[in-house]
């Protein structure tokens, strides 16, 4: 999930040549208000119910791939926990982006609560994010930014 998550926001949310433009352009908008004072107000909070299931398509491809190569017998339940896990991701990190910018609702995404303890962590690493957006792509499943150098720790 970490990878995913840094893959859809380095390469798609922060990509002049997005393959998702108005991913891209939501994007945008949301680092341009919040960039100036994390207040109320914007778009690009969250990934609604249609974006979820693109971002399930298309992160489905290396999983088939890799789970093809290793073993077809476990091809079902790899596909059936990468989808649920992805909403899952997906899930909270609408609910954590939602409350980090101060918005009552969320319309028509998935949120998914988590610990207030983790969440924390989530909305330190978010905020350097907002700070240098080179930095932090990950929103939820922080790991893969340590792994691929680009956290600011």
């Amino acid at each position: 999930m970490s990878f995913i998550d840094w893959i859809v926001h380095k390469y798609i949310l922060h990509n002049d040549n997005s393959p998702l433009p108005e991913w891209r352009r939501l994007h945008i908008l949301h680092h341009l208000e919040y960039d100036k004072e994390m207040d109320k107000h914007g778009q690009g909070l969250g990934f609604t119910y249609y974006d979820m299931f693109i971002i399930s398509i298309f992160s489905v491809i290396p999983v088939l791939l890799i789970t093809t190569i290793i073993n077809t017998d476990y091809l079902p339940y790899v596909i059936i926990f990468h989808i649920v896990g992805t909403c899952i991701g997906v899930g909270m990190h609408n609910h954590g982006h939602r409350i980090f910018h101060q918005h009552d609702t969320l319309p028509y995404c998935m949120q998914v609560p988590y610990p207030e303890i983790y969440r924390k962590f989530i909305h330190e690493h978010h905020t350097y994010h907002h700070m240098n957006a080179k930095q932090n792509y990950c929103t939820i499943f922080l790991g893969f930014d340590y792994l691929i150098g680009t956290s600011h720790y």
